[in-house]
């Protein structure tokens, strides 16, 4: 049976505000793991995730654990069809080579990975890791069991810069995975619920009708001036007014001398056109009419 745990998100959206202290849970895995331990509830506690985790890999079923923290983010980001395309295909088991996968929308409560790799490098003797997702530089030893830590940084508060941050993640994290080839793997991914600071929900500004006031009419009216501007333009005016006049005033800007060059060019032009129609000399013979005999002859 598929679980379509990250299309469901899409149509628990009004849930899903309901729950703004909340973060989802995704794991998926190419082994069988223990099962009737982790189920597909829509809401869980971080401190039941905690003790059903250990449970799910006592048998320590593959050879690499990569543990994903994904801090800052709500359910509703990865509610998008194309916010996370690759972790939506782990989750429904689209690839093949994953057995096991569990989506939680809402966990309440932050879920600490480092007992996860505590755990897992005792009891299954895995060799800790780490990749640098800063500069996207991937490197791993042929060491098994391991576990690999994934620690990806606060998303943009912008909606676009966002979704193209965490779909970068998306492709970070696929990359990971594609390079171990025929090795089995267990991917734990963890989020948190993001904060005040960081909180994407749309925020509605309350609609202001024409007859409403746009201050109550109990604020002191200073409220009601920007006095910021007044002052600094006050102040610059009384610096500005011990300064020497060329320094005051701008008396020749880069509009004004391309202009003035402009002119200068065409009086050049002007008085060479001006003097070559001067130097035409032309005889006063030259208009009157010829009266002798070779003016006859011409007639003739």
């Amino acid at each position: 049976m598929r679980y379509s745990c990250l299309g469901a998100l899409a149509l628990s959206l009004a849930s899903v505000q309901a729950f703004r202290d909340t973060s989802p849970f995704f794991l998926f895995s190419t082994s069988e793991l223990v099962p009737t331990i982790l189920d597909h509830s829509q809401a869980a506690t971080s401190g039941r995730l905690a003790s059903q985790i250990p449970q799910a890999l006592s048998e320590c079923p593959s050879d690499t654990y990569i543990l994903v923290s994904q801090p800052g983010v709500s359910a509703a980001d990865f509610a998008g069809q194309s916010s996370t395309p690759h972790l939506r295909k782990y989750i429904e088991r689209e690839n093949y080579s994953v057995v096991s996968s569990v989506a939680v929308p809402d966990v309440v409560g932050a879920l600490d990975t480092s007992a996860i790799s505590r755990f897992l490098e005792t009891d299954c003797k895995a060799t800790p890791m780490s990749v640098d997702t800063f500069n996207g530089y991937i490197t791993m030893d042929d060491v098994f069991p391991r576990v690999i830590r994934v620690d990806f940084p606060v998303l943009p508060m912008s909606g676009k810069d966002r979704a193209l941050k965490l779909a970068q993640h998306d492709s970070f994290l696929n990359a990971l995975v594609a390079g171990l080839r025929r090795q089995t793997y267990t991917v734990i991914y963890t989020t948190t619920p993001p904060s005040d600071s960081h909180d994407t929900a749309p925020q509605h500004a309350p609609q202001v009708y024409q007859m409403d006031e746009p201050f109550p009419s109990g604020l002191h009216t200073d409220l009601k001036r920007d006095l910021t501007g007044y002052a600094s333009s006050s102040n610059s005016t009384n610096l500005n007014s011990n300064l020497p006049l060329f320094e005051k005033y701008q008396f020749l800007s880069s509009g004004m001398f391309m202009g003035l060059f402009v002119g200068l060019l065409l009086l050049m032009i002007l008085y060479v056109a001006i003097g070559a129609v001067s130097s035409l000399e032309v005889s006063y013979a030259a208009f009157s009419k010829e009266m002798g005999p070779s003016a006859q002859r011409k007639q003739q």
